[in-house]
């Protein structure tokens, strides 16, 4: 209707509304210019339901022209291939690679359109061309005024845009606003790049997104090129994610695909993080997309990336350093625990420059933290290089960065002789440290770029109550390192475990009198509570005698002695009681974390059994399978176990009839979960997932019958596959454990400190 000229290609306009009389001419007309069944157009840039010979509409032509766009952007064709078939189906299953892997700092807006443009599924794209065009239209004006890429000289002309008066207001606002906001960071950037230039050191600080939390095992990471930081945090619905922060960008961005992901570390070129979820081992490009699986890992314990491709990590809290391809596959062990010097695990391993030697950390018994050592590829013999139990970096022109009683230390090191030089001194203090862990809030690039978290050593906790509403009350008790707390069968007494630096042991809290009694004394360590059914005793796992954490109990008013109930060289944890008292369920694994032969066994992976306590204790295996189970709960009425198990690849939740598991399985979680909680009447399973409370009801008369999964409350409450929370006696209140409320170290957890040429100073 207003006359405009419209250029199609040849075969692709049709009526959407047929002219009645005409549909025998237009048929005549088709096949007198194409083959029969022939599909019409470009195959290179049609859209996935043309391909497919689907019927198409205005959301087919906006998929074409984002191919163009993202051709005419980087020079390719994402998707042609050198036959017809190939393409076609590259079309239908292949992403398109991220602009970044052809384009330097790409703008998240121009990424966001493009994706947006060439989405598989028609209802995911711009559903009209108008959408777009004011995309496009923001886009010009960024890249007319050389905002959107700064290396380019800005337009010569601009088309004036002349939208209605209100919105223009608006829009002059927001623009004055971001004009201001960029033109403080371009004079800043200017400013530090030639201090930087000058070879001066220069600190400031970069804001993290609001309402994130974070947790001891919440590390940052600077890409090697000095560009980009990775960190997880969760939300305040409760879910942890992995966030990118560009030095040169105003926020962070979270990566979807990383629900519950720690530790990040980079890829030598800066494109890829790998980072623990879902007890895998995984790898994501920076700039998004889908995560990678590579191996399973069920609690890891830091990463490292060589230039071979070779990724070197824990799996475990129990485990040697295993390598494994950047491809995924099958992980080898590459270190062995030193059973002579009591090393309970190797972690927090760092490459050197060559890419065959490596820095850990050999955590020692309770007693004596550990030590950093180099081991390399090509020898099993170790060298130690450190007495401090700390994650150490390696960062040119020669230096070794690790963590001293929060205080951030470099010490000279010769990298081609593998010899530690003179004397260790102060780079910055009040460094995020976890003692428990033995890992220290910062990261170092290749490019003379320092992050760290400041304020936020061993952070203490508080025991709160949370009703079904999410209203918290906090316990009396001060804020300290709680652990596993167990509500005593009366719901008068708390058992847990208190952390504190050398020790760990169990104490009892009265919650009518507001009183502590320590219940256990040896410097091994103690933890894990579990009240017997009548509530004289707690049973907890041990270290002591220099072994692998066993069964004890003693009595729950402290008198007599502590009590051995097993002895094994496999890891054990307690777990739950049968209804009669006469079973103990537990979690068993062996000393690498592992039931059956190590971490890449094949037979099994962490499993479940039963203690007999009628006459001298007995250990049999109740749930052994190729997967990891733990976290087993006993219904009230004796007849179901809930657990958690990886068998899909993450940890979900599971019910079987108890004690003859084999009777029947139901899954009860459907995106994951882990640490299983029946209600008191047995018609209501709890269980976490992140920072979610979750329940599900359960019908057990006449058949099992599970309902949905639903969130009850959500909250930085710590979770962890041994049930970090408890119910009280009437199901009405869950007490739970969050990091305490200190002002200046959360304030400090929301921003990182950033310096460059930090070693000028030294």
């Amino acid at each position: 209707p207003e006359g405009h000229v419209k250029v199609m290609d040849f075969g692709l306009a049709k009526r959407l509304v047929p002219t009645e009389g005409i549909g025998s001419q237009e048929q005549t007309i088709t096949a007198s210019l194409t083959k029969t069944g022939a599909t019409l157009g470009t195959l290179a840039y049609m859209s996935p339901e043309q391909v497919r010979g689907e019927e198409v509409d205005t959301r087919s032509d906006i998929f074409s022209f984002g191919l163009v766009l993202y051709e005419m952007l980087t020079g390719i064709d994402p998707f042609k291939k050198p036959q017809p078939l190939d393409t076609a189906s590259s079309i239908l299953k292949e992403d398109p690679p991220p602009l970044s892997r052809y384009i330097n700092e790409v703008p998240p807006v121009l990424q966001h359109t493009v994706k947006k443009m060439l989405a598989k599924e028609p209802e995911r794209r711009y559903q009209h061309i108008d959408e777009l065009r004011i995309d496009l239209e923001e886009l010009k004006q960024e890249s007319d005024s050389g905002r959107l890429f700064p290396g380019l000289p800005p337009a010569a002309e601009a088309v004036p845009l002349v939208p209605r008066r209100k919105n223009w207001e608006r829009l002059s606002w927001m623009l004055a606003t971001v004009t201001l906001l960029l033109g403080a960071l371009t004079l800043a950037v200017v400013h530090f790049s030639e201090l930087a230039e000058e070879g001066r050191a220069v600190r400031f600080s970069v804001s993290l997104p609001e309402k994130i939390s974070f947790t001891s095992l919440d590390l940052p990471a600077i890409s090697p090129d000095g560009r980009h930081i990775a960190f997880t945090g969760a939300t305040a619905e409760g879910k942890r994610l992995l966030w990118v922060r560009s030095l040169d960008s105003l926020t962070a961005r979270s990566l979807t695909d990383t629900q519950g992901a720690t530790l990040p570390f980079w890829s030598p070129d800066s494109r890829f993080i790998g980072f623990f979820a879902g007890a895998k081992l995984k790898k994501i490009e920076h700039s998004g997309g889908p995560a990678q699986i590579l191996c399973d890992a069920p609690r890891g314990r830091g990463g490292t990336w060589n230039g071979d491709g070779v990724i070197l990590f824990t799996p475990t809290s129990r485990d040697p350093l295993y390598s494994v391809s950047e491809a995924g596959g099958v992980a080898t062990p590459m270190t062995t625990l030193e059973k002579s010097r009591g090393e309970l695990s190797h972690r927090w391993p760092y490459f050197l420059p060559d890419g065959r030697h490596f820095l850990y950390a050999a955590e020692g018994p309770q007693e004596r933290q550990g030590d950093v050592y180099l081991g390399s590829f090509d020898s099993k013999d170790v060298k130690q290089v450190l007495s401090d139990y700390s994650n150490t970096t390696y960062v040119p022109p020669g230096y070794l960065l690790f963590l001293r009683e929060g205080t951030l230390m470099a010490q000279a090191f010769d990298a081609k002789n593998l010899q530690i030089m003179g004397q260790a001194f102060p780079v910055a203090e009040q460094v995020g440290y976890s003692a428990i862990f033995g890992v220290g809030h910062f990261s170092a690039s290749e490019d003379k770029v320092l992050v760290y978290h400041q304020g936020v050593g061993v952070r203490q906790t508080q025991l709160v109550w949370v009703d079904r509403e999410g209203h918290e009350e906090p316990l009396a008790a001060e804020p300290g390192r709680y652990f596993g707390p167990r509500v005593s069968p009366d719901g008068a007494r708390l058992a847990f475990s208190i952390d504190d630096p050398g020790n760990t042991d169990m104490w009892i809290y009265d919650l009518r009198r507001e009183t502590f009694t320590r219940l256990t004394f040896d410097p091994a360590m103690d933890d894990r509570p579990l009240w017997t059914p009548d509530g004289l005793r707690v049973v907890f796992r041990s270290t002591r005698d220099g072994g692998a954490s066993n069964l004890f109990w003693k009595a729950a008013d402290g008198t007599g002695q502590v009590e051995r109930l097993t002895t094994s060289p496999n890891y054990q944890d307690p777990d739950a009681w049968s209804r009669d008292g006469k079973g103990l369920v537990f979690h068993e694994a062996n000393s690498s974390g592992v039931v059956a032969g190590g971490f890449d066994s094949p037979e099994t992976s962490g499993d479940i059994s039963v203690l007999s306590m009628e006459g001298e204790p007995i250990s049999e295996p109740l749930l052994q399978t190729q997967f990891s189970e733990g976290g087993a709960a006993i219904s009230p009425d004796g007849r179901w176990m809930a657990y958690h198990s990886d068998e899909t690849g993450r940890q979900e939740i599971y019910v079987r009839p108890f004690p003859n598991v084999e009777e029947g399985k139901w899954q009860i979680s459907g995106d994951g979960g882990i640490s299983p909680l029946w209600g008191p009447k047995g018609r209501e399973l709890f269980y976490r997932n992140s920072g979610a409370m979750m329940v599900v009801r359960i019908e057990t008369e006449p058949t099992f019958v599970p309902g949905s999964p639903e969130v009850i409350f959500t909250g930085a409450y710590i979770s962890h596959p041994s049930r970090y929370y408890d119910i009280s006696p009437d199901g009405q209140r869950f007490v739970m454990i969050k990091e305490a409320e200190q002002a200046e170290e959360s304030s400090a957890r929301t921003q990182l400190i950033v310096v460059e040429n930090w070693f000028e100073e030294l």
